[in-house]
């Protein structure tokens, strides 16, 4: 009988079989960068949740149902014979598999570089210590990757998870952009700075792999709206929850309501234009005389300027709105 490793622990001196000398049933950890919907079944990631959280998901080796074909080729050497249902180890490794096969374009990564860490093990008393947590796999993902409330970061698009702002605060080794001070100061408590590098390395290219998704996704969908506003052939005419979902991961505007704000900042720069043309035309045909002229048409111009801002502003209320509404 093989050795089996117990989940979370490593039996030392022991070489598993599996990817890279690992037991396949051994949990592994991957990262959700903030994928849409992202789901898998129950038999396909051994979760009870159909939903995958955003941020750490773990695969544990699971016992499920199964048929016993060995049963059924001996039961008359039929292998279309039923055969009884047993218990069988679904592998930690096999639930990974499922998720990066359905996900991996869209970002989701394996964290390889937590694999052989342990999970926060309980002490005597059945509890886990802030120092034993900052010790296992899930205190330093934790460390690396705070919920955006727990340092007090406001997304632009009000997202409490978002690509554009993870990467921001994460930086990027490979191209020195150092990391956010709220972030480097949470990582300084870390005993291995070592596997703090590696992991975020794995975490920052998950995330750059959603947001290339994203942009590609949103480049397609804006093309899409403008081949249908010019007649060039179908597609959306309105953004749905997973368009806006993608939108507001990269701090863009809808399409509509840029063209509607460039239209009001041309509104209002041309009644400036209008109303400065009346008044140096006032003073160059001698129409000013006094002060009360100049007042009045002053008083015309901003009112012109302020009826075009009061348009965008009730512009953008209906967007703000809207959003919060969704």
């Amino acid at each position: 009988m093989s050795t089996q490793l117990h989940d979370g622990t490593l039996a030392a001196g022991f070489n598993a079989s599996g990817l890279r000398g690992v037991d396949p049933r051994r949990r592994r950890f991957a990262l959700n960068p903030g994928i849409y919907l992202a789901m898998l079944g129950a038999r396909e990631s051994g979760r009870q949740e159909i939903l995958l959280p955003v941020g750490l998901v773990v695969f544990r080796t699971t016992q499920m149902d199964g048929d016993d074909f060995d049963h059924a080729l001996k039961n008359g050497n039929n292998p279309d014979a039923r055969g009884k249902q047993i218990l069988q180890d679904f592998t930690a490794h096999y639930f990974l598999s499922n998720a990066l096969i359905r996900y991996g374009e869209m970002g989701m990564q394996e964290l390889s570089s937590l694999t052989f860490m342990d999970d926060p093990q309980p002490n005597d008393k059945g509890n886990i210590t802030k120092e034993q947590f900052n010790k296992s796999a899930q205190g330093y993902f934790a460390a690396l990757y705070p919920s955006f409330e727990d340092i007090d970061h406001q997304c632009p698009a009000d997202l409490n998870e978002c690509v554009t702002c993870r990467l921001q605060l994460l930086g990027d080794p490979a191209e020195g952009i150092p990391m956010d001070q709220r972030i480097a100061d949470r990582l300084a408590r870390l005993e291995d700075q070592k596997k703090v590098a590696e992991l975020r390395v794995e975490v920052v290219a998950s995330e750059k792999g959603y947001l290339n998704w994203c942009t590609a996704k949103w480049a397609d969908v804006v093309g899409e709206m403008a081949d249908r506003k010019g007649g060039k052939a179908p597609g959306i005419a309105k953004l749905g929850v997973a368009e806006h979902h993608v939108r507001r991961n990269l701090h863009e505007v809808e399409p509509s309501e840029a063209a509607t704000a460039a239209g009001f900042g041309m509104e209002v720069a041309q009644a400036n234009a209008d109303a400065t043309r009346e008044l140096a035309s006032a003073f160059r045909e001698g129409k000013a005389t006094d002060n009360t002229e100049i007042l009045k048409l002053v008083v015309q111009r901003q009112n012109k300027t302020d009826a075009a801002l009061e348009a965008l502003a009730t512009s953008i209320k209906t967007l703000v709105d809207r959003e919060t509404k969704e």
